[in-house]
């Protein structure tokens, strides 16, 4: 092979970080680390016998959360409810799911909406219910509610803005808006 025949590292480069991408999307992870045959959800090592529970409830939270619901369904088939809160409105929604357009990088009304749904769900489930939370990029603004009745939706996108504004790494910002929400650190598990 000639050297003008060959391909250029630019290429070679550019060819390797598309394969790297296209392996990367959330269905071809799911198809690799989950499954369902005959009511039993494997997820990595861990098996759900779903036809033990009343209920499968699915909290999807963060940029990706409908394209996580559907390679869910994809696996799982259409025994799924729940809800998506995501930045981004989907071109259809999965049967069973309410949808929340959250704000990103700073909440918005949506965001507390689907807060307080998320919040009331997780309240209403049983001890025979199986709740799987889904997370993405963004969850931290997409589902959001006040810690406090006090703090304004208007007060939250202000320090949000500040905070996404100061330059701090992420995890210092994220230290402080644990604190404000009543959505995040270790909140949701406990009301499911």
């Amino acid at each position: 092979m000639s050297a003008e025949t060959r391909p250029s590292m630019r290429d070679t480069a550019r060819e390797i970080f598309q394969h790297a991408l296209r392996e990367a999307s959330i269905p071809k992870a799911f198809a690799r680390h989950v499954s369902c045959e005959r009511g039993i959800l494997r997820v990595c090592e861990d098996l759900y016998d779903l036809n033990s529970y009343s209920r499968v409830f699915v909290v999807s939270i963060g940029k990706a959360g409908h394209t996580l619901v559907e390679a869910l369904e994809a696996q799982v088939g259409s025994r799924l409810e729940g809800i998506v809160a995501s930045s981004v409105d989907p071109a259809s929604q999965v049967h069973g799911f309410r949808y929340f357009r959250g704000g990103h990088p700073t909440p918005n009304a949506d965001s507390v909406r689907a807060a307080e749904a998320i919040l009331k769900s997780l309240n209403a489930q049983t001890a025979s219910s199986l709740v799987i939370f889904m997370l993405s990029g963004g969850g931290s603004s997409i589902a959001e509610k006040p810690i406090d009745d006090e703090i304004s939706l208007d007060d939250l996108i202000a320090t949000y803005r500040a905070l996404v504004l100061s330059g701090a790494p992420i995890a210092e910002i994220n230290a402080i808006r644990k604190h404000l929400s009543a959505a995040k650190e270790r909140r949701l598990a406990p009301a499911a």
